[in-house]
């Protein structure tokens, strides 16, 4: 546990149907459940899923989690990417 926070030591992938997102290296639970909930959020905002916007779908999730207070801990934020279109 560090700084009261668990860190499991997996990496996040979420596949879509052109391209995969994943964490760059270990991520924390939370972080993950929180990028999670919020890429696939936006990805089915209209009640299609829309895999076309998975990059915009992460970006929007990062920021998120960057801007709640984690600016200075990019720990939390920074492992997250969408590889392809």
């Amino acid at each position: 546990m560090a700084n009261g926070v668990e860190d499991h030591q997996f990496i996040l992938v979420a596949v879509t149907e052109s391209a995969p997102n994943a964490a760059l290296w270990p991520i924390y639970d939370a972080a993950a459940a929180q990028a999670s909930q919020g890429f696939y959020e936006i990805l089915t905002a209209t009640g299609a899923f829309l895999t076309d916007h998975a990059a915009d779908a992460v970006h929007a999730a990062v920021t998120e989690l960057r801007d709640v207070g984690n600016a200075m801990l990019p720990t939390i934020w920074a492992p997250y990417a969408h590889v392809g279109p």
